[in-house]
């Protein structure tokens, strides 16, 4: 689990994660105009608060317990505590879900059980989730995206690349969200998978793709602009650290 997204994490991941929320959203939300959404691994709520900002009714965000209630930017009394390696069980059920950037953090062996709680709750998931090699704080089941759809497939879920093609080119937009931000929409739903074919017509037949940035940060790290250092020194000090420890 993601045990060490401090405070000072996501003090710092706030920024671009909430510009990048706006950005997406507003993009999904043209399309498919959902109501009420379940934030998964919701961290403080930046996905959230955007979503409420841009005109959803009714939010639920689920992380660990060790997500500091004083943090959040929503409302507490939204956010529920859970581990998210166990089958979510809430009762509700919502338009759309969210899980941004969180599912590389969960054992391989939850996987499964991760896209099950998702399409439980919403016929329509906004997902997006590291691929190999992209690095950062406790990942420990980076996948290609294909990966993530073939999961997706086996609950009768279809996946639409409509968000990806609209925001490549945004400076707003963290690059991780550009490259890995896939919608999936249960096939037994004929009058949304009709809307997805209507309205998102910009799709790809590729689905693993890396963003130039990400290749960028990756191959060269001293042209890293200011918001990529940030977000990678959590990982890079913890490397430092464990190659310190196990050099001894």
């Amino acid at each position: 689990m993601r045990t060490n997204y401090h405070q000072e994490f996501y003090r710092t991941n706030a920024e671009i994660s909430s510009a990048s929320a706006r950005s997406i959203l507003a993009v999904l939300l043209r399309i498919y105009p959902a109501q009420s959404v379940l934030d998964v691994g919701c961290g403080i709520g930046t996905w959230g608060r955007a979503g409420l900002e841009l005109g959803l009714k009714t939010y639920r965000g689920v992380d660990g317990d060790y997500v500091d209630r004083k943090q959040l930017l929503v409302d507490p009394a939204h956010f529920s505590a859970g581990d998210l390696c166990q089958p979510l069980v809430l009762g509700q059920k919502f338009d759309l879900a969210l899980c941004m950037e969180v599912a590389e953090h969960l054992p391989a062996a939850t996987a499964t059980t991760l896209v099950r709680s998702l399409c439980a709750h919403a016929p329509v998931v906004l997902f997006s989730a590291a691929i190999p090699r992209q690095g950062g704080v406790d990942h420990v089941n980076e996948q290609w995206q294909s990966y993530w759809a073939g999961l997706f497939a086996e609950q009768g879920y279809e996946v639409y690349d409509c968000i990806r093609p609209r925001v490549w080119n945004r400076p707003e937009v963290a690059e991780y969200y550009k490259q890995n931000a896939l919608v999936y929409v249960d096939r037994q739903n004929a009058a949304l998978g009709e809307r997805f074919h209507r309205d998102a017509t910009e799709t790809r037949s590729i689905l693993d793709l890396v963003h130039p940035s990400t290749y960028q940060i990756k191959s060269d790290p001293l042209r890293w602009p200011l918001g990529a250092i940030l977000r990678h020194l959590p990982a890079i000090l913890a490397r430092v650290i464990r190659n310190r420890v196990f050099s001894r």
